[in-house]
Order: structure tokens, then C-alpha cells, then sequence
């Protein structure tokens, strides 16, 4: 076959992956519309907070990535949200995709200022591939580091960027095995990990397609049926609030909950969400809560508690970076 044939049946072939994709969102959301309109109608109230003191919240949200500075206002609507109704979060976390394009500096320093105006007092960050695009504004402006570490109580938050501006997410072999290291020498702790795209062997909606997966996901496969990571904490698929399969525990991997908590970025499909996570001081689950900031309400009907394999411990001191 030559390049030309080859290059045409690569490009029919993604063609057809990305029109399996749409089709896959558009028979859900008939699907799932009128049965999630009746449970969040349905469910009951929810029980009172436990005090600030005994609970960490952390705000997860992904793919933040304006196309135009006409959409900033999708993350500032969500920041405004969170400052009125949840003042309480400790700690937000990214998981990759703040900016869009490949000459990025710009929004950079819009999203520092942005953030500077909400009230969570610690922000952390990966790059997604299309931060990657502009990999130097992101290590000027976010970080340096693609990888690192974060503690809070006895929880290990373990950060893995995209290191490559092309899908599949690529992680190298070297930062594999310093998560591999982490994650085996702190089964202790309560271990998260947060990626940009997400192991093909999740199971989360849209695995089968592999620019959404991360190269070489078996290598951290392999290393969760023998060590237990409580979450995997991702984005990359603009997933609208009634899918389903953004939140999955595959049997083989010794209790992991793979969450996909894109998107801020508002479109089509899906509003401004995020998701909330509540440790509770003794507890040995948590309790993640579905946000449409732009309705400045909780999706009840996607609130899930998840097991963490051990209670939760804390004296209220703020997370930080570890030395790795």
C-alpha cells in the first residue's frame, strides 16, 4: 500500500471513529434525558455538611481552553459559582487543556488572573496536549514541572501532564516509573492520580477511540491489579452531564474509580460542570458531586461515594508539594 493509500484510509478511518463518537453521544442523550430529568426531581435532599474542619474539599475540573476571548466567561461563571455557594474548597485541580491554541501567552496570563479571583486558596495544575502546544508559555506561566506530587492529610496526589501536543496522551517511560514508584512504596496513603486523557482499560465513555487514551496504558494497568490507587481523576472528552460512563471501578483494579470531570469549557452537548469532592475526617469514602455552574446546581442524579480503602485523616494543615 502506498503512503497516499494509506494516509486516505487512515484519515476514512478517523472519519469514521469521530462519526461513531457523535452518534454514540446523540442515541445517550435520548436515552438517558427524560429518566435523569425524573431522578433529579426525585432524589432527596442532601444530608447536612459535616463542620469545615473535619472535611477537605477539592474541586476537580478540566478542559478549560477558550477558543476565543469570548469564552472566558465559561471558567469565570464557574469561579463565581464556587466563590457564592461553595467558599469551603481547599484546593482546585486541573487536569490539563487550559488554553487552546499554539500561541497561547495570552490566555496564560487571563487564566492566572482568573483564578486569582476565586476564594480556593491552592490551585494545581497538568498540561493537556493542547497546552503542549504551547509548552513554553505553559512552563512560563504554570509550571515547570510535568510531573509532581501533592499531600494533604494522608492523601498522595500524583500529577502526570501530557508530553506530547498530539492525542493519544503520551507519558514517558521514565514518568511512569516514578509514578509506579509512588503509588508502590505509598499504599498507606490514599492515593489520586490525575491525567489529562485516561487509561483505555477504564472503561470510561469513549475507550475505544485511542486519542482519548494515554500511549501504553497497560503499563499503569498492570501496576493497579497488584497497588490500589482510590481515584484516577481525568478529562479530555467534553463529556455533557448525562453520560454515565464518566464515572467507572473496574473489578480488576483492586477498587479504582476512573472519574472524567471535563468540561468547563460550555458547548453544544454539555454546560459549564466540574465536579466537587468531599473527604470527611474517619471516613473511608468520599462524596463526588456533579456542579453545573451555569445553573448553579447539583446534578444529584450523577452523586456518587466511592470507596478510598482506608479512612481519611487530617489536621487541617493546607496540601503540598512533596519533594520527589
Amino acid at each position: 500500500m502506498d503512503k497516499n493509500t494509506l494516509s486516505h484510509a487512515m484519515t476514512s478511518f478517523s472519519r469514521i471513529l469521530l462519526i461513531g463518537y457523535i452518534s454514540a453521544v446523540i442515541i445517550c442523550f435520548a436515552y438517558h434525558f427524560t429518566s435523569l430529568c425524573n431522578a433529579q426531581e426525585a432524589m432527596p435532599p442532601s444530608p447536612a455538611p459535616p463542620p469545615r474542619n473535619h472535611r477537605f474539599v477539592l474541586w476537580a475540573l478540566s478542559d478549560i481552553q477558550p477558543k476565543n476571548p469570548a469564552q472566558r466567561w465559561h471558567l469565570e461563571k464557574a469561579i463565581e459559582d464556587f466563590g457564592k455557594n461553595i467558599p469551603e474548597a481547599t484546593a482546585a485541580i486541573v487536569a490539563g487543556d487550559i488554553v487552546h491554541h499554539r500561541e497561547s501567552k495570552d490566555d496564560f496570563i487571563w487564566y492566572l488572573s482568573a483564578k486569582s479571583k476565586s476564594k480556593v486558596p491552592h490551585w494545581f495544575e497538568i498540561a493537556g496536549n493542547h497546552d503542549m502546544k504551547d509548552e513554553k508559555h505553559y512552563r512560563k506561566y504554570i509550571g515547570e514541572k510535568l510531573h509532581y506530587s501533592v499531600t494533604a492529610g494522608n492523601i498522595l496526589m500524583l500529577f502526570m501532564s501530557d508530553e506530547d501536543r498530539f492525542p493519544a496522551q503520551k507519558i514517558s517511560d521514565a514518568t511512569f516509573r516514578w509514578w509506579k514508584n509512588k503509588v508502590e512504596k505509598n499504599q498507606d496513603r490514599i492515593i489520586i492520580t490525575i491525567t489529562h486523557a485516561y487509561l483505555r482499560q477504564s472503561g470510561l465513555f469513549g475507550y475505544p477511540i485511542p486519542s482519548r487514551n494515554i500511549a501504553g496504558s497497560e503499563r499503569f494497568a498492570s501496576v493497579l491489579k497488584k497497588n490500589r490507587v482510590a481515584l484516577w481523576i481525568c478529562g479530555h472528552t467534553h463529556l455533557p452531564g448525562f453520560i454515565w460512563e464518566r464515572y467507572t471501578s473496574p473489578p480488576a483494579y483492586r477498587g479504582t474509580t476512573f472519574i472524567n470531570v471535563s468540561a468547563i469549557r460550555k458547548s453544544m452537548f454539555n454546560n459549564i460542570e466540574s465536579n466537587v469532592i468531599y473527604f470527611i475526617k474517619g471516613k473511608d469514602t468520599a462524596l463526588i458531586k456533579r456542579r453545573d455552574h451555569e445553573k448553579g446546581r447539583f446534578i444529584r442524579s450523577l452523586e456518587i461515594e466511592v470507596p478510598l480503602g482506608r479512612p481519611f485523616e487530617w489536621d487541617g494543615s493546607p496540601p503540598t508539594l512533596e519533594k520527589d
